[in-house]
């Protein structure tokens, strides 16, 4: 029964970082189309959806706010936390957090490595473990 709970969470918590993912690389996109002036409504969409799905596996709150990236240029910039109260960021801009979950011999925690990838870069830092559900 055990490796069936375990199973389970390890295949949620993926499912979850493909969103993350997905949510940072779609950031990006509509960063560069903002630059570009282009609407980018269809990634909008797209992004709207994902945010839906994630916050069927944990309550989420989503901000946006306008970034000034030169020359009087201001994009829409979208950051995700988790919905405690806390200052856990799972999405912000261009960078997108991971979640691993432990063993059952561990209790099953959630670990949540800081936002540190950025499309194209390798590697995050730990930053915190707890049980997140």
């Amino acid at each position: 029964m055990t490796e069936t709970w375990e199973t389970q969470l390890k295949d949620q918590v993926d499912t979850v970082n493909n969103i993350l993912t997905s949510l940072r690389d779609l950031n990006i996109s509509i960063r560069d189309a903002d630059i570009r002036g282009d609407a980018a409504l269809e990634l909008r969409d797209q992004r709207n959806l994902l945010l839906d799905q994630l916050s069927q596996y944990m309550d989420i709150d989503v901000k946006y706010e306008m970034e000034d990236v030169g020359a009087g240029l201001m994009v829409e910039k979208m950051t995700v936390t988790l919905g405690t109260g806390g200052k856990d960021k799972l999405v912000d801009g261009g960078f997108s957090a991971k979640l691993l979950a432990g063993s059952a011999k561990d209790g099953c925690p959630v670990s949540l490595y800081a936002a540190g990838q950025k499309r194209g870069e390798a590697g995050a830092q730990r930053h915190r473990s707890e049980d997140l559900g």
